[in-house]
This record gives C-alpha cells, structure tokens and sequence, in this order.
C-alpha cells in the first residue's frame, strides 16, 4: 500500500510517500512444498529523505487501520 506521511519534525515538515506492506503469517503447516515462512510488517522508507527523522510506525499503522475502516463502510 502507498500512502502520504507528512514528517513529525517541525523543522522539516515534508511530505514523504511510504510503501507499507502488512506482512504475511506464512504457512507453517500441511506438505512440505506449500509451506512458507511468515514475514514481518514493513514500512518503508524507514526515515524521512530530506531529514532523517525516523518515521512514527505506530502513527502510520492507524492511518492504515483507520483507511481501512473508511474503505469499508
């Protein structure tokens, strides 16, 4: 998911785009050939580019949740 984060920092204030990925809980039962392992939930950029603050990932994961909750009603 790509999403708009403004940067915490009062000095900075830029705009930075994020890629989130929620992860995936992998699949560690069943044969051998249809298992996966899990892999975490990423933000990516960690930091913002213009001043290396470092994104707030609990604030970006409710902006995820809360658009969730929007593109269901």
């Amino acid at each position: 998911m790509k999403l708009s984060y403004l940067c915490q920092n009062d000095l900075c204030q830029q705009e930075i785009t994020l890629y989130v990925y929620p992860g995936d809980p992998g699949r560690t039962y069943g044969p051998p050939e249809c298992c996966y392992p899990p892999e975490p939930a990423t933000i990516e950029p960690e930091e913002c580019e213009h001043c290396g603050t470092k994104v707030d990932s609990e604030r970006v994961w409710e902006m995820v949740d809360d658009m969730m909750d929007d593109w269901d009603e």
